[in-house]
């Protein structure tokens, strides 16, 4: 797997980059920083072996063989089927601002997609300062859904972003713009239930969280009520089978067979559009379901 810009590959780390990865984690994340969160000891070093952790990496010329390690991106596979937690994005100082993070993050969500068919559950945690880290993820199809005080300890606050909201809900119309300074308006809206941060706007007089109130799209609505109609009429249909299949142990069931069947004759021709019904709906279902701590300052 790799993805190339110009001069910049995207691909699977191995160890042989450890080193470099490890040098770009202390770089990126440096003790210092108070409000900086690092790989704990081992971390990077796991997530090379568990295939979880991509390098972006720079070509130094056309006739010079030597590269770069320029970011990386590590994610955690978590016990639900489906379902992981984006750990770390970090990029090289001096690389930043180049579209690097965005890279990576975009060949991040097409892995999992094509690995889930489409339907990944996807969670990060960053820095509610670090809007160039923010901005990629809105832009990717996350949200923001939660703001945590003190989520790794004393100034670490995080905000808690998911992706696949988006899939299943449309907005109501009803936006609020906070600006980006003020984080206890913003988690007092993001505590009402069905609000997100959706995007970041840029304006005159400053930058402006857009906050959504998103609700369950149409189609999902419909999509459970097929589900529950469809569910219903194939219990009554499994139960009508099963009793005329039913081994015949006198006169009275016979009778009651020969009963059912003569109610049924009249509607069997408006069973095939149901039962093709049922079937475009569990290719549908078939078809999709296969679906802590992200540092992050350090963003491109």
């Amino acid at each position: 797997m790799t993805q190339k810009t110009p001069d910049i590959t995207v691909r699977w780390a191995t160890e042989n980059d450890l080193d470099a990865v490890e040098k770009l984690d202390e770089t990126s994340f440096p003790v210092s920083d108070p409000e900086a969160e690092r790989a704990a000891p081992g971390e990077l070093l796991a997530g090379i072996q568990k295939h979880e952790l991509l390098v972006a990496e720079e070509s130094l010329g056309a006739k010079d063989k030597r590269t770069r390690i320029v970011g990386y991106l590590q994610y955690s596979t978590l016990r639900k089927r489906h379902k992981y937690f984006l750990a770390g994005v970090a990029v090289e100082p001096a690389y930043r601002r180049q579209g690097i993070g965005a890279l990576m993050t975009a060949e991040f969500l097409r892995l999992l997609r094509r690995e889930t068919l489409g339907a990944p559950m996807i969670t990060c945690t960053t820095n509610p300062k670090n809007i160039a880290a923010i901005s990629t993820f809105l832009r990717n199809g996350f949200v923001v859904s939660r703001y945590i005080p003190e989520f790794f300890g004393k100034s670490k606050d995080r905000l808690y972003l998911e992706w696949g909201i988006k899939r299943k809900m449309a907005s109501s119309g009803h936006s609020v713009l906070v600006p980006v300074e003020n984080l206890a308006y913003l988690s007092s809206i993001l505590d009402e239930v069905g609000f997100f941060v959706t995007d970041i706007v840029n304006m005159p007089h400053g930058m402006y969280f857009q906050v959504d109130e998103l609700r369950e799209s149409k189609q999902e609505e419909l999509d459970s009520n097929e589900t529950s109609v469809s569910s219903n009429f194939t219990g009554i249909l499994l139960s009508a089978t099963a009793f005329l299949l039913e081994p015949v142990r006198d006169l009275r069931s016979i009778g009651g067979r020969i009963g059912v069947w003569l109610l049924a004759l009249p509607i069997l021709p408006m069973l095939e559009p149901v039962m093709n019904l049922i079937s475009r709906w569990r290719t549908a279902q078939e078809c999709t379901i296969s679906q802590a701590r992200t540092r992050c300052p350090a963003f491109g």
